[in-house]
């Protein structure tokens, strides 16, 4: 059941609660400030994350490090643009481009395995948490505040972007016929013309931002935010980098990949990495570079190497010991946290001219995040609280409006009017309501469930298929039928020995035309000597057999081989109880019935004959399938 309340601007709701520790522990009764959701409900789930089976090859393809002469470019703008790129809130977010941010494939993995689309989250063991416009802000040094990145281009601007599209066709004249990001370099750098600030910008953000097939050229879908940009126009690209990755964390989910394909990602995921190691202390690498005066925080990670494996990060994931939940709420080295982050709770003035201060409200809307090239994502900061230092009640629904992107600007970029803005100290400590720790646990026990169930029906498909496999594999001959179980792609087949092979061709096959028609019996010994006796069907059934393990073609020299061989013991008593009835039948038709063939006693009974065929030395021997023929 979900009630849409009155529709308000205000952001965070008060109410006394009985308020926990996010472990369970420490519980009080205070006044709690919960980000408000604006929908409330009755009841909600926590959304079932499946397991996720990556492929051979995970291809980052909008990571980009560093090329030649790009730091050396950003060097000489320096100088001439720095002040303007302050001012429309790129600057940090271009020198982020100039550090080296070495790759670690399973952090990232195992933390896109918590991902989920539903939410936009990454859904832990021990609660919620995610990449936030917070996030894009100091750690991407984008700005939160500004024009779309879908504006459209008026007057002049639109002759600057037909400026651009001449230079970028005259590459069409030259070897690579195409304007790849050496050429353009090359063409703009230390050129000191008109276009060279301009050119500048659509080769970082085709490069270092909104990266997209096809590689490595320069982009027009940027073009017009980068006309914009040099104009001193603020463009708000944190929620449409943020739209950008969610959008491709997503598609790693629901594609489902084969594990026998590769996987290729765009957009900027060293964000993701970098976002890991800020949040999970022991996933840090070791030995963080100092921070130089005017760095951005990024500078601290440059070069940095992992060595944690793919189980490594998973356990680490899962312990909520390690998760720092407001990383740079602390002054590092040459870097101060930003304004907006209070020795003690404060009420935010949302009407300054402090540009920070206005870009922090803004990371606590839940809204729609408008990108480039249709892309709309939904955020929801509500369901991570306590990464803004607010404590967690349990998360309502929001209803969307993507219909068009100026539908979905205007959940983004509607005012904000509320009195009871309070920062929160950057030394409190949030907690969870009650009920929502009640939730959480019951959601993750059903949870677990849930996954017992799907795992339960997977392995019986897999069961299936492997019969399936198998009973695909008995025709034609047994040389090319091992074969065929060598080159299966199931697991469960390939490579199998010749044991296992002859094992599966007599499961499978028919007794009744193909075996020889040898009566085969136990045998039984009595004062008069070795007497004949057929096994029953009651026999059959019983698992403790002492001649299991006896090929039959030694207890009985009729038979060959490999036309009974098996030990598979249900199936050794089944072929044992139709070759006896076959073969009874036939000594019917003969008139061959014998006196006393089961040569019974007094008591209808008769003593087992050791089956083993000891010597007197204690041994028998054995027979060994792997040496059988294939005839």
């Amino acid at each position: 059941m979900v009630d849409k309340v009155e529709e308000t601007n205000t952001i965070i709701e008060e109410k006394k609660e009985m308020i926990v520790s996010p472990n369970g522990e420490n519980q009080e009764l205070r006044t709690a400030k919960f980000l408000k959701s604006h929908i409330e409900i009755s009841s909600s789930n926590v959304p079932f994350l499946p397991d996720t089976i990556w492929p051979s090859k995970v291809l980052f393809k909008g990571w980009r490090q560093p090329q030649d002469k790009w730091a050396e470019w950003v060097e000489l703008l320096v100088p001439k643009h720095a002040y303007l790129w302050n001012q429309i809130g790129i600057c940090d977010a271009i020198l982020n481009s100039t550090y080296r941010i070495s790759k670690h494939k399973d952090i990232v993995l195992g933390l896109a395995e918590k991902w989920c689309p539903e939410t936009n989250t990454f859904v832990f063991l021990w609660g919620e948490a995610t990449i936030t416009l917070e996030d894009m802000l100091i750690l991407g040094g984008f700005s939160v505040l500004g024009e779309p990145v879908t504006s459209c281009l008026e007057g002049e601007l639109v002759e600057m972007k037909e400026k651009l599209i001449k230079e970028q066709k005259l590459f069409n004249k030259e070897k690579s016929k195409k304007a790849t990001y050496p050429g353009w370099i090359n063409r703009f750098m230390g050129s000191n013309c008109e276009l060279e600030h301009v050119a500048f910008l659509p080769l970082w953000m085709s490069r270092y931002v909104f990266p997209s097939h096809p590689e490595g050229n320069i982009g027009k879908h940027v073009f017009p935010v980068a006309i914009h940009l040099s104009r001193g126009t603020c463009v708000a690209l944190a929620p449409a980098v943020l739209s950008s990755l969610y959008k491709q964390l997503r598609l790693m989910k629901e594609v489902l990949p084969d594990s026998t394909k590769s996987l290729k990602v765009w957009g900027p995921f060293q964000i993701v990495q970098l976002w890991d190691w800020e949040h999970f202390l022991l996933l840090r690498p070791d030995g963080l570079n100092p921070i130089s005066p005017g760095a951005p925080r990024m500078a601290q990670w440059g070069d940095l190497k992992s060595k944690f494996k793919l189980s490594d990060v998973r356990t680490i994931l899962n312990s909520l010991e390690n998760f720092q939940w407001r990383p740079y709420t602390s002054d590092l080295s040459n870097w101060h946290c930003p304004s907006f982050y209070k020795e003690t709770d404060e009420l935010l003035d949302i009407e300054a001219e402090n540009e920070e201060l206005k870009s922090f409200p803004r990371c606590l809307v839940a809204c729609e995040l408008v990108g480039l090239q249709d892309t709309i994502e939904q955020y929801l900061p509500f369901r991570v609280a306590m990464q803004f230092g607010y404590d967690q009640d349990i998360p309502g629904h929001f209803f969307r409006e993507n219909a068009t992107w100026e539908l979905a600007w205007e959940t983004y970029n509607k005012p904000i009017k509320d009195a009871r803005l309070y920062a929160r100290s950057r030394l409190f400590r949030s907690k969870v309501s009650s009920r929502y720790y009640a939730w959480w646990k019951k959601s993750i026990s059903d949870l677990e469930d849930e996954r017992n169930v799907v795992s339960g029906r997977s392995q019986s498909e897999s069961a299936k298929k492997g019969r399936k496999m198998s009973h695909s594999c008995t025709t034609g001959s047994p040389s090319r039928n091992k074969r065929k179980l060598r080159k299966s792609k199931n697991g469960a087949y390939k490579g199998s020995s010749k044991k296992s092979f002859m094992s599966t061709q007599l499961q499978s096959s028919s007794v009744d035309d193909n075996l020889p028609r040898t009566r085969i019996l136990k045998f039984t010994k009595t004062k008069s000597g070795v007497a004949e006796r057929p096994s029953t069907p009651s026999e059959n059934s019983r698992d403790d057999d002492n001649d299991d393990k006896v090929p039959l073609s030694k207890l009985f020299p009729g038979v060959r081989a490999n036309d009974v061989q098996t030990k598979n013991a249900p199936q050794r008593r089944k072929l044992k109880a139709t070759l006896v009835e076959t073969n009874l039948a036939k000594e019917a038709k003969n008139g061959d019935s014998g006196d006393n063939p089961l040569n019974l006693d007094g008591n209808g009974e008769g003593a087992m004959y050791d089956p083993l065929d000891l010597d007197e030395y204690g041994k028998g021997t054995r027979y060994d399938p792997i040496d059988a023929d294939d005839y």
